[in-house]
């Protein structure tokens, strides 16, 4: 983030997170409340900033970018979103304001190890996705351990999956639900892969999901192949 043009972005990631620590978090309010602030890529950790932070400084990064702009979004650490018990109010609430963005083609987040984060909460990511997936390029959801997710939540993933037909890189981490997740779920996500005609790399994550089968393991296998011949990068971890 800078208000020069010519600062670059390794500059730029290495002034926020100079900005993010300790006594400093003032100044991003002074940076956000300058007309003249344009950002592109914005990443930032809930830890640090805070809940009610994150939220405000999300509702002002759509008036900070340009209409030509193609934004990158990176949140991550929401186990750390405080009380827990609202973290999908505080999601929805954080989504809903990134909608008024201009563009977004590439968006992170981390929902590892966020107990508070379930179905529910996919009201909001799933609104935020569903905005932008006629130009989202980067999709990279991390719920490893996140423990209150069902295949309910799964199955609305396959759905929104399905809708972004633009997507070059797609990262599903699904790590450790160990009895939360099943065939069922995972059959939707690899359903929505066979819209995904221009994937050039793809990422899932299973590992420790203790309900998945044999035929599970099919059916992800025949939802890769149906991603057509750009995809160049798989990885593909169940056991």
């Amino acid at each position: 983030i800078t208000k020069s043009q010519s600062m670059s972005d390794d500059m730029r990631r290495l002034l926020m997170t100079h900005l993010v620590k300790g006594d400093n978090l003032y100044r991003i309010k002074e940076m956000i409340l300058s007309p003249t602030l344009r950002v592109r890529n914005f990443s930032f950790d809930v830890e640090p900033l805070g809940e009610h932070v994150v939220e405000e400084v999300t509702q002002k990064i759509p008036e900070m970018s340009a209409p030509d702009m193609h934004t990158a979004i990176e949140i991550t650490n929401w186990k750390e979103y405080q009380p827990k018990t609202d973290v999908n109010v505080g999601c929805k609430t954080v989504m809903e304001s990134l909608t008024r963005l201009p563009s977004l083609i590439h968006l992170t987040l981390d929902f590892s190890s966020c107990s508070g984060f379930d179905d529910e909460g996919w009201k909001g990511v799933g609104h935020l996705v569903n905005h932008f997936s006629n130009i989202l390029t980067n999709l990279h959801l991390n719920f490893s351990l996140a423990s209150s997710i069902t295949d309910r939540g799964l199955y609305f993933l396959g759905d929104v999956i399905r809708k972004c037909s633009n997507l070059t890189h797609l990262t599903l981490n699904f790590a450790e639900m160990y009895y939360n997740i099943s065939d069922t779920g995972v059959g939707e996500i690899t359903r929505g892969l066979s819209s995904l005609s221009q994937l050039i790399l793809l990422r899932l994550n299973f590992t420790w999901c203790y309900q998945l089968t044999d035929r599970c393991v099919e059916n992800i296998v025949n939802g890769i192949q149906q991603c057509g011949s750009t995809l160049t990068r798989l990885s593909l971890f169940v056991w």
